[in-house]
């Protein structure tokens, strides 16, 4: 869990590198079960698949999820989750500012923690291993070290 959502709930979650392996398939599970849903991810060209932290378990072959809260702010909507975050992108990330503020309520954060609790729960009582998706590049090291 990196960059956890320090603001108001969303009704979306964004996967980023979407299409690589079987885990989205529990993210959609367990945000339905929240009633959300996966949207697109509209900053792919920044490349955060392969700049996250959890890229290092991808080229060793290790499936791995990439994924955080949208933009449609719960009663308030995308134009408002998208303005808020233009804003802390633009003033406070990797700035000085980029601080704790007090005025921040975590509820979405706890919303996303509940969702990848819930996810690591059924990964927890399953007897199979995420699996990379046909076509993605990771596939192959994964097979390599079978």
């Amino acid at each position: 869990m990196d960059v956890m959502n320090s603001g108001e709930r969303t009704k979306d979650v964004v996967i980023s590198g979407r299409g690589q392996n079987n885990l989205e398939d529990y993210v959609d599970s367990a945000a339905h079960r929240q009633a959300r849903y996966i949207a697109p991810d509209t900053h792919s060209e920044g490349g955060g698949y392969f700049r996250s932290d959890h890229f290092s378990f991808a080229k060793r072959g290790v499936p791995s999820l990439s994924m955080g809260s949208g933009d449609d702010v719960v009663g308030k909507g995308k134009e408002y989750g998208k303005k808020i975050g233009a804003i802390y992108g633009e003033l406070h990330y990797h700035q000085p500012s980029d601080e704790f503020d007090s005025t921040w309520t975590f509820d979405g954060g706890l919303e996303d923690m509940m969702l990848l609790y819930d996810i690591g729960r059924t990964l927890g009582n399953e007897t199979t291993w995420p699996k990379w998706n046909e076509g993605s590049e990771f596939k192959a090291i994964r097979e390599k070290k079978k």
